[in-house]
């Protein structure tokens, strides 16, 4: 029990030391999070994140599509190890520079 008191104070003290201010970026997620559920703004907002994964899904599809059983995605032959490695190693420096990606990250985290 008093356990528990001791527990829930510091939870309690460090939520009060958390800052809850964020300022939105002017975006289609921030608009997604905002905007009352079947509004305009929400069905556009929706629309585009839609586009943008079904743009994702055909690319894909594409890619495997013209892949063999030996290298689905048809990568390039003949590519050093350093090259492949420095490949894989930017895949997720690229994704985190997408701004928008990074400002509704962001947004999920905030409480």
């Amino acid at each position: 029990s008093t356990s528990r008191k001791l527990q829930s104070n510091s939870f309690a003290r460090l939520a009060q030391s958390v800052s809850n201010d964020y300022e939105l970026s002017d975006d289609v997620y921030s608009m997604m999070f905002l905007a009352p559920y079947c509004s305009i703004a929400f069905l556009y907002s929706l629309f585009t994140f839609g586009l943008k994964m079904s743009i994702y899904a055909l690319i894909l599809w594409d890619l495997l599509k013209s892949g063999t059983a030996g290298n689905p995605l048809n990568a390039p032959k003949n590519i050093t190890t350093l090259v492949r490695c420095a490949q894989f190693f930017m895949l997720p420096v690229a994704v985190a520079v997408q701004e928008d990606l990074v400002a509704s990250i962001a947004l999920v985290n905030v409480k």
